[in-house]
């Protein structure tokens, strides 16, 4: 890992600053696009990765964000059931978070 050069990590290390939370934010040197790559990158078991799928609400439009184990599928069913609205896949992570899925280092 290297220290945070990317503008979305470095404005992340910030907000976390401002929110009085000390931590260190790195990138990795290698792509980590996957639960698996990520594993690999850090030597680390798919389970203990953590993952985000971004979902659309049909209804309101909102962005759902679920998180959940490297190694864990997300049920929109159950997702469906908990939200009371059908979650769809968000068009483009941009349009949610205002990030692409490579400008996001975890």
């Amino acid at each position: 890992m290297k220290p945070a050069e990317h503008p979305t990590a470095l404005r992340t290390a910030l907000l976390l600053r401002e929110a009085g939370i000390d931590t260190r934010v790195a990138e990795f040197e290698q792509p980590t696009r996957t639960s698996a790559e990520a594993a690999a990158a850090i030597g680390c078991s798919v389970a203990e990765i953590a993952k985000s799928v971004v979902f659309r609400g049909t209804t309101t439009g909102q962005a759902i964000v679920v998180v959940t184990s490297g190694d864990h599928r997300v049920s929109e069913a159950k997702v469906a059931a908990k939200l009371g609205e059908t979650p769809a896949r968000a068009d483009a992570l941009r349009s949610v978070t205002g990030a692409e899925w490579a400008d996001v280092k975890l």
